[in-house]
């Protein structure tokens, strides 16, 4: 999945910790690398790190009664647009609106059918472009791909954190 646009809208974390009603982001605008949030403890970092995803889990509980999340992305070839409401949610392929009732059951049996459940997805996540399916690699090749990640994040990390000093 590769991440187009997201806009959060009346998002309750982030309107609480950062005083921002709505956020834009535009993520082909942005040079493709390694992306920082950061902020004092409580201003929505983790709130905007959830709605990353065409999900509609814990919906409810991050946005007020009027708010929303659009989020465009490129997966297997075709762009999507999610639009999640709190009483109503909708799923666009290629400017084709796929759950025509907007229910927001239709909606996640929709998605289910064209991204995957959840589960499996945020699975695959985690596994890169390393592997076509992450549930085909045994127990010691899973284990052995988060380390190799968190050890590629921790040596880029101690890069940049050797640069600050030095600058």
């Amino acid at each position: 999945m590769k991440l187009k646009r997201i806009k959060l809208v009346d998002c309750i974390g982030l309107i609480r910790g950062s005083n921002l009603e709505e956020v834009n982001i535009d993520f082909q605008n942005i040079n493709p690398s390694l992306i920082g949030i950061f902020g004092r403890s409580g201003t929505g970092k983790s709130t905007f790190l959830n709605q990353l995803n065409p999900y509609r889990q814990n919906f409810k509980n991050n946005f007020y009664e009027d708010g929303y999340r659009e989020l465009e992305f490129d997966f297997r070839g075709s762009t999507y647009l999610s639009k999640v409401y709190y009483d109503k949610a909708s799923l666009f392929k290629n400017d084709i609106l796929l759950n025509k009732t907007e229910k927001v059951s239709e909606y996640d049996e929709v998605l289910e059918e064209e991204i995957g459940d959840k589960d499996t997805f945020f699975k695959l996540l985690y596994a890169g472009r390393r592997f076509s399916n992450i549930l085909d690699l045994t127990k010691g090749e899973r284990k052995e791909l988060i380390v190799d990640y968190l050890l590629d994040y921790l040596k880029d990390y101690d890069i940049y954190r050797k640069k600050l000093v030095n600058e």
